[in-house]
């Protein structure tokens, strides 16, 4: 017994020199870079700790200490253990416009969602044609598919106010879900040491059980679609022009399968949902207690309906429904940092600090939207802020152009893909609310319910309610 107990005594000890040595071999190569938190063996675990409670608040303070410059959390989201920041528009640039030689984008969001585990190594190494076609055909399409969408919109409204059974229960519940679960199961994953992640993940992780739900209930929609398309090509008469047929346009040959399709739906809906229910939960919010913003809005989505009707083309002359949505997304947002790369192979930057392979940069996103370098009176409100000059939806200053100063949608070569359709979307949504409901929030509160943070994600509060009455002409 007393062998026994000695043998794992010495293979503890022995595990615990290996990661002490590997913590100090990682941080040594970034001590040139100033930690925000602890930085050393144990103390740096509490500080990674704490960035899972305070993430916010330790970027905040980074940004404003070490501004122009790069510092460093302890983290347990990426594979290092540390995550480098930019601070300031400068040096963030060097990082958006770096070759991708040095910058990996997808590895980076495999790191932080556990993907590996959560969905598979096969499914999160396989080529993520969705990408493509959220960019190309969902947003040519836009105009034509226009009309489906407001009759989603209107009948969505009407299920919802007030709340009766809407159209496919399971599938909206299965949706509404499957982002959350996947953030919180990779959560827990990060916290685990790595030779117990493959067999938690098997038991965390939420999708194989969404992907059978899935697969009984389009499975056989999904393969009748793949074998019409085999038997007589991609243009037969009547062929649908959704998602499906997008995907299986352009899908590699290997990965036009039923599982694989549902795989690319459930990253479609997972990378448009949580986007889309934050920013008009936070425009919602805004309007509710600004309202000197509502009259003068809802003339122009009034007088802009009257011209051209519910189309693509009303939603772009919403200038100034646009500057709202872009300055509550501004003061509000979905993360502290964006711009997440894992570093592929040595990074110099021009101040002559080097990040080296392996470990992951980002860029401080929600403490540089309060910056005062980039906006005037950054930290007040000013819903009107992007519409002053008559900007419409194809100026510089609208929500999806590029914008290295707006950071909703991220920037550079992997600027949101879907950032076309989610503001068509949010756009239709918020006019129809102007047009048709009077809101507030309960006993006529004036101060908007606070976000949660969790890391360096931010949602809208999940419990605050706003109340809505249909309007009185």
């Amino acid at each position: 017994m007393s062998s026994l107990l000695t043998a794992l005594a010495v293979l503890v000890a022995s595990c615990v020199a290996l990661h002490w040595h590997s913590f100090r071999t990682t941080r040594s190569k970034l001590d040139a870079i100033p930690t925000v938190g602890s930085d050393t063996y144990i103390l740096s675990y509490f500080s990674a700790l704490k960035y899972l409670i305070s993430g916010q608040k330790m970027i905040e303070a980074g940004y404003k200490r070490y501004k122009g410059g790069l510092f460093k959390v302890p983290t347990f989201e990426t594979a290092s253990g540390w995550l480098v920041v930019a601070a300031g528009q400068g040096v963030s640039d060097e990082i958006r416009k770096a070759s991708e030689d040095y910058f990996d984008a997808e590895q980076a969001v495999i790191d932080l969602l556990r993907m590996d585990h959560t969905f598979g190594e096969e499914t999160c190494r396989a080529e993520t044609y969705h990408i493509g076609v959220t960019r190309k055909q969902l947003t040519k399409n836009i105009e034509t598919l226009f009309p489906e969408v407001f009759d989603e919109l209107k009948t969505s409204f009407n299920d919802h106010l007030p709340q009766t059974e809407g159209r496919n229960e399971v599938f909206l519940k299965l949706q509404e879900g499957f982002t959350t679960q996947i953030f919180l199961a990779a959560t827990a994953l990060s916290l685990l040491p790595e030779a117990l992640r493959p067999l938690m993940g098997r038991l965390l992780s939420r999708v194989p059980h969404a992907t059978k739900v899935l697969k009984d209930m389009i499975g056989p929609t999904l393969q009748e679609r793949i074998d019409k398309d085999d038997e007589l090509g991609k243009d037969w008469e009547g062929r649908p022009n959704d998602l499906i047929s997008w995907l299986l346009e352009s899908a590699p040959e290997k990965q036009r399968t039923v599982d694989d399709l549902i795989t690319r739906i459930m990253f479609s809906e997972f990378g448009a949902l949580h986007t889309t229910t934050i920013t008009i939960t936070d425009a919602l919010f805004n309007l509710a207690i600004r309202r000197e913003y509502i009259e003068p809005l809802r003339a122009e989505v009034e007088e802009v309906i009257a011209q051209h009707g519910w189309s693509r083309e009303a939603t772009n002359k919403m200038a100034k429904l646009d500057s709202f949505m872009k300055e509550s997304s501004r003061l509000s947002g979905l993360n502290s940092v964006y711009l997440f790369r894992r570093v592929k192979k040595d990074f110099t930057f021009s101040s002559g600090v080097t990040v080296p392979a392996g470990n992951t940069v980002g860029c401080a996103s929600h403490a540089a939207q309060y910056d005062s370098s980039l906006y005037e009176n950054s930290g007040e409100f000013d819903g009107f802020r992007f519409s002053k000059a008559g900007a419409d939806a194809n100026s510089t200053k609208s929500m999806t152009s590029p914008d290295n100063k707006f950071f909703l949608f991220g920037s550079g070569r992997h600027m949101c893909p879907g950032r076309y359709f989610a503001v068509a979307e949010i756009k239709s949504m918020l006019a129809y609310l102007l047009i048709n409901y009077d809101f507030r929030l309960p006993d006529d509160s004036k101060t908007i319910p606070e976000g949660q943070w969790f890391s360096s994600q931010r949602s809208a509060h999940t419990t605050a309610k706003i109340q809505l009455r249909k309007r009185r002409l």
